[in-house]
């Protein structure tokens, strides 16, 4: 895309940005062990399957997406199946731009609240999160691949900021995309 439209130059430079969030969260999680996570997109119970965006990106932070073994991308699940499956880590997709009304919170704590759900690891151990659209699809996506392992696997990133990752990507080539929250509660 760079050779045609003529930005080779910024290309490489993105390609050299994704390369290196890419191997600082492989790095960071190397050898941990697969934590059970639970991806939610925009509507209630629609499970993040396998190919889609931030199902990649859990693969990448050493998550095991409970809804990999789907045959979908996208999948609608019910409260049983997710109370069965058990994962430790819930995420919760949130829309950018978050509708007039809502916080990013608002969408985390909509999933902490479903009585169905009290019992489920993530939810009693309040290990429930939401996250923005914005850093988990499009050209965001390699600064949110830190804010995804850092949700998995909080303890590998005590002392370091992984929206470092995100204030790059707004420094270097879109300037104000860290201007909203990422991710909720924060990490």
């Amino acid at each position: 895309l760079g050779q045609v439209t003529g930005q080779e130059s910024n290309a490489s430079r993105y390609i050299r940005f994704f390369d290196a969030w890419y191997a600082y969260t492989t790095e960071k999680t190397a050898g941990t062990v697969l934590t059970p996570v639970y991806v939610e997109g925009y509507s209630d119970y629609m499970a993040q399957g396998v190919n889609s965006s931030i199902g990649d990106m859990v693969l990448v932070a050493r998550g095991s997406n409970i809804a990999a073994t789907e045959s979908k991308s996208y999948v609608k699940v019910t409260p049983e199946w997710l109370i069965k499956e058990n994962p430790s880590v819930i995420i919760k997709v949130a829309p950018d731009p978050i509708p007039e009304g809502r916080t990013l919170d608002s969408y985390r704590q909509q999933v902490a609240d479903r009585p169905a759900l009290a019992d489920v690891s993530a939810v009693a151990n309040g290990d429930v999160y939401a996250i923005s659209g914005k850093v988990v699809v499009g050209p965001r996506a390699p600064a949110g691949l830190p804010l995804v392992a850092a949700i998995l696997h909080p303890e590998l990133f005590s002392g370091t900021d992984p929206l470092t990752a995100l204030d790059e990507y707004s420094r270097d080539f879109v300037p104000g995309a860290n201007s909203t929250a990422a991710v909720s509660p924060g990490i």
